[in-house]
């Protein structure tokens, strides 16, 4: 099970979460898979929370599958309850993008690793030889925390992507 949702678990590994809708939509992963996923300790839910005022069933990597993906050179991106909306929106644009630039995305997790700790942006992904950062910004973010990741963005990406929670619908 797990090489065939390799996609589908590589999403949340550089993510942080998964809502049925998306599993869906995205990767033909269907409510009776998921159910399989966690019974199988693939995944844990989260727990049904609130995304964008509508209860929505979160769920997460299980422990057992990031030792499985850390094993593999993967580190998943650490995910927070209280930004869901923020990990919601990675989601979303995430997997609005073809497997074949999901493939390349370096998630926050990883970029910290790779330099040396400094305050990153959410994710980096390639098109054609470009690093593309992506940054999701929330009303909990300071100034300085937005100037540290626009920062980080001008100065690694050749483009850096910006989106905001509190503009967003479901």
């Amino acid at each position: 099970m797990f090489i065939q949702n390799k996609f589908f678990l590589f999403s949340i590994a550089n993510c942080g979460i998964m809502t049925q809708n998306i599993a869906k939509k995205s990767y033909n992963i269907y409510h009776k898979t998921l159910n399989e996923m966690v019974k199988n300790y693939i995944l844990d839910i989260k727990g049904n929370l609130i995304l964008y005022g509508k209860v929505s069933t979160i769920y997460v990597l299980s422990e057992k599958t990031k030792n499985i993906l850390r094993k593999y050179g993967k580190s998943p991106y650490k995910t927070n309850t209280s930004q869901l909306e923020h990990d919601y929106l990675l989601l979303k644009f995430y997997s609005s993008l073809p497997i074949h630039i999901q493939s390349t995305w370096i998630n926050e997790t990883e970029l910290k690793d790779l330099y040396n700790g400094s305050v990153t942006t959410d994710g980096m992904f390639f098109i054609n030889n470009k690093k593309i950062g992506i940054e999701v910004l929330t009303s909990n973010y300071t100034n300085k925390m937005i100037e540290g990741k626009l920062e980080f963005g001008s100065d690694k990406c050749d483009k850096l992507i910006t989106m905001n929670t509190s503009d967003i619908k479901m």
